[in-house]
């Protein structure tokens, strides 16, 4: 965002849940690895939708200003996943 502040970041989405890994994730029957994650997907992808437009972004640029949040959360993706259950 940094690098490129003229560009409209709208929606941030990271899986909700751990997704499928390992040798089992090449076996791309839909019962053992595609469509859970598919599922996955579409329920982030929604809620992302319904969070609005640069929500997330915001989320990192507060976790980017503030040095309680950096110890409290090390990486910003911990914060994120954090905020995300708090709006589910």
């Amino acid at each position: 965002m940094k690098a490129y502040p003229t560009v409209n970041f709208r929606h941030y989405v990271q899986p909700s849940e751990p997704l499928a890994s390992g040798l089992g994730i090449l076996n791309f029957n839909n019962f053992t690895s595609t469509y859970p994650m598919q599922m996955v997907g579409r329920i982030d992808g929604e809620n992302a939708v319904k969070q609005g437009e640069g929500y997330m972004f915001n989320k990192m640029k507060e976790w980017d200003a503030s040095k309680e949040l950096k110890q409290q959360f090390p990486r910003v993706g911990d914060y994120l996943t954090h905020e995300t259950k708090l709006q589910n």
